[in-house]
């Protein structure tokens, strides 16, 4: 009877150990499966911050090079207008004919220099600044937004067609600044003047879409003009982005670059459509307005894919 006791009390013993051991060993392997996890979502996130600073630093590069090319010329004839002027005044041979052109050409370039410089600033300072984030009856928005771009000049006699709507309902406001959302829609008005001849039409159209569950304030400006070859899509958004097609054609390359900040700086995205010879219809969607949001200077409502709403 004895020996059975002892038996059974060792029998215990030893399964207390082995429960023991089999407790550390699991412990051990979640610890180890924890650190493993967490070094893991370390790795993948110093990689995608080490591949986002890359792209930023390709992204800042490409600027640099673009600003280099857009600076050459106007400098160029600066300095060259700037050397033939001394060398007349020198010798006594300008004329008043001579002296107008150089100075024509000096002014023109220094204009132009001015002008980029004033965009990459805008740029910067919409990309920095704090927003003053209020709310923005958009219908009225686009409305003068178009009225702007009929009597801005060059605008004189072209077809610009405004579509709002306005069944089954008014379209919803948004949470934004309006001096910079008016700023991005005649961005895009005067982008598709620019781009297209005459003849061509020019169509701006605002309406609610939902996508995913999300509800967006979504205008468009669509124009039949001379299109964007499809290798160059991609880089319309970048500063200082100018397609070998339009090179003849004044500007500076920062306009959707800026629509681009506006909007996202709203918590929206930006959509563009072309086909070379044919036109051109560039999309900015915006959150509407969640009424239960709806506090000024509160900042805008940032949809996510789940189609809930997070905040900025």
């Amino acid at each position: 009877m004895t020996n059975t006791v002892i038996v059974v009390r060792i029998e215990v013993w030893l399964f207390v150990i082995l429960a023991l051991v089999v407790l550390l060993a699991a412990a051990a392997l979640v610890w180890w499966l924890i650190r493993r996890g967490r070094n893991q979502a370390q790795k993948a996130a110093i990689q995608a911050a080490a591949a986002e600073q890359h792209e930023a630093t390709v992204r800042r590069n490409r600027m640099l090079i673009r600003l280099d090319h857009e600076l050459k010329n106007p400098l160029t004839v600066l300095r060259t207008s700037a050397v033939t002027l001394r060398d007349m005044l020198a010798d006594g041979s300008a004329t008043a004919e001579d002296l107008d052109m150089s100075l024509t050409a000096i002014s023109s370039s220094s204009n132009r220099v001015a002008r980029l410089l004033a965009d990459l600033r805008k740029l910067a300072d919409v990309e920095t600044r704090q927003i003053d984030y209020l709310r923005v009856d958009m219908a009225t928005l686009v409305e003068q937004a178009v009225e702007d771009a009929r009597t801005a000049p060059g605008a004189e006699g072209r077809r610009l067609v405004a579509s709002v709507a306005r069944a089954p309902w008014k379209l919803p406001d948004v949470i934004g600044e309006e001096d910079l959302i008016l700023s991005a829609i005649l961005n895009l008005i005067g982008n598709a003047l620019k781009y297209s001849s005459a003849d061509d039409v020019v169509e701006i159209r605002a309406s609610e879409q939902v996508v995913d569950d999300v509800r967006w304030v979504v205008i468009e400006v669509a124009d039949t003009g001379m299109g964007i070859p499809a290798g160059e899509q991609m880089a319309v958004w970048e500063e200082l982005a100018r397609g070998q097609s339009v090179r003849a054609v004044p500007g500076s390359g920062m306009g959707l670059a800026l629509v681009r900040s506006i909007v996202l700086r709203h918590g929206g995205k930006v959509e563009l459509r072309s086909q070379q010879g044919d036109g051109t219809a560039v999309r900015m969607l915006l959150p509407a307005l969640i009424e239960a949001e709806a506090q000024p200077g509160a900042g805008p409502t940032y949809p996510n894919s789940a189609g809930a709403a997070r905040s900025r």
